[in-house]
């Protein structure tokens, strides 16, 4: 796998959650990881389950800032070769 979707989601955009999951479950590139920064929220597990690709949690609870530069050096440790922003909202 070589490539990396970046989302961020925090407390006032969470209302599109579903809209945004049945997006890229809906994808016919599948050969993705989904990298979801959680800056000040917490997903349940009905809204986990949703979710039908590969992914992977970071949780934060900084400015908006701080949450983005922290993910991205975590997704660059990774070492993956395509890394995509894709706004939650």
């Amino acid at each position: 796998m070589k490539t990396i979707i970046y989302t961020t989601f925090y407390p006032s955009i969470l209302k599109y959650f579903d809209d945004f999951i049945f997006s890229i479950n809906a994808q016919s590139f599948k050969d993705f990881k989904l990298f979801i920064c959680l800056n000040g929220c917490r997903l349940s597990k009905k809204k986990l389950d949703k979710i039908k690709v590969e992914f992977e949690l970071f949780h934060v609870n900084d400015t908006w800032q701080k949450a983005r530069i922290r993910a991205i050096k975590k997704i660059l440790k990774k070492k993956f070769k395509y890394l995509y922003f894709a706004d939650g909202d």
